[in-house]
């Protein structure tokens, strides 16, 4: 949606007194923003949010926003704020027992932590949240935590811990044919099996790293495609209506004849 229609809904809400619908739009036009690239506007309207979040709302939606306002931070560098803004969120979603938002803030703190250059607090937090994700079962988040911990290992040039990791996100990331997440763990896999001098591994790792992105590009222009379609047909069948109301147009101009 444009950003028009979420101004047109905040002026809507505010009218009607609204805080969790107003909280709403402002968390809607602070994820535009974001995946607009622009960040000042993002971190404005996310602030927004979390400051207009009711009393009587689930705190796990304050959980929410406080930690997408983290990741902005993120994204800005700005990593003290952030590491403060996903501590408080951590907090939230342990308070409610939400294993699944805990395990996501957690990741999140491992890698700001990783960021302020403390190693040790990033992977014992990183460790903590491949855990939650187990007991729940969480594969995706298993996943990208083994993924991250590979990434670490590999920063620490501990091969032989990032091979192990890498190849567990890999595994998972297989079996669930995520293939964009694949692109990520296939090239760094690749990497990684190069430095251990498995350089057979490594070709054959990019040879599967190569297949996904072509998979990709081309479920993309098909999707693509297939828009461009849809908007045709539209246009098609606008033109279509209009040539129609002309006609009957003409033939009542000559009805009167």
């Amino acid at each position: 949606q444009s950003a028009q229609y979420y101004n047109n809904a905040l002026k809507i809400a505010e009218r009607m007194q609204d805080s969790a619908a107003i909280s709403t739009v402002y968390f809607q036009l602070g994820t535009l923003n974001f995946y607009q690239g622009d960040m000042k506007l993002a971190e404005r309207y996310m602030k927004k949010a979390y400051i207009s979040v009711p009393s009587y709302e689930d705190p796990v939606i304050k959980s929410n926003l406080i930690s997408a306002l983290g990741v902005i931070y993120t994204n800005n560098k700005d990593y003290e704020k952030a590491d403060s803004a996903m501590h408080i969120a951590r907090r939230i979603a342990l308070a409610n027992n939400n294993i699944r938002k805990s395990a996501v803030a957690t990741s999140n703190l491992a890698e700001i932590k990783w960021e302020l250059g403390q190693k040790d607090s990033a992977l014992s937090y990183l460790n903590e949240a491949i855990q939650m994700n187990r007991e729940i079962n969480f594969k995706m988040g298993i996943a990208w935590c083994s993924y991250l911990k590979g990434s670490f290992e590999m920063d620490l040039k501990n091969w032989s811990g990032a091979n192990e990791s890498m190849s567990k996100a890999i595994a998972i990331w297989e079996k669930l044919e995520s293939r964009k997440d694949l692109a990520y763990g296939y090239e760094k896999y690749a990497k990684i099996k190069a430095q251990i001098n498995d350089y057979e591994a490594a070709y054959k790792i990019n040879l599967k790293l190569q297949e996904v992105k072509d998979s990709i590009f081309k479920k993309e222009n098909i999707e693509h495609l297939q828009e461009l379609e849809k908007k045709y047909e539209s246009e098609k069948d606008s033109i279509a209506l209009a040539n129609m109301e002309v006609q009957l147009q003409q033939e009542k101009e000559l009805n009167k004849i």
